[in-house]
């Protein structure tokens, strides 16, 4: 959590639904870091890259289009 604080770009956490991160860790991951967008994956695990591909590939481009409007 230490190196959590210093961290001064934009953020994507993607967690599965069903995964071992919960809510709560996100949520205050969040709170540290108000940028962070937080990903959840529909049906997916700790996994969530092998189990819902798609899905994470969508919260990828849609947090790298964010990145990109606010840069430009």
């Amino acid at each position: 959590w230490d190196e959590w604080d210093e961290v001064r770009c934009p953020v994507l956490v993607v967690r599965g639904e069903n995964g071992s991160m919960k809510p709560v860790e996100a949520d205050r991951m969040r709170a540290r870091h108000p940028g962070t967008r937080i990903g959840v994956i529909p049906g997916a695990g700790h996994d969530a890259h092998l189990d819902n591909t798609a899905a994470v590939y969508g919260e990828m481009a849609a947090f790298l289009a964010r990145i990109q409007r606010i840069q430009a």
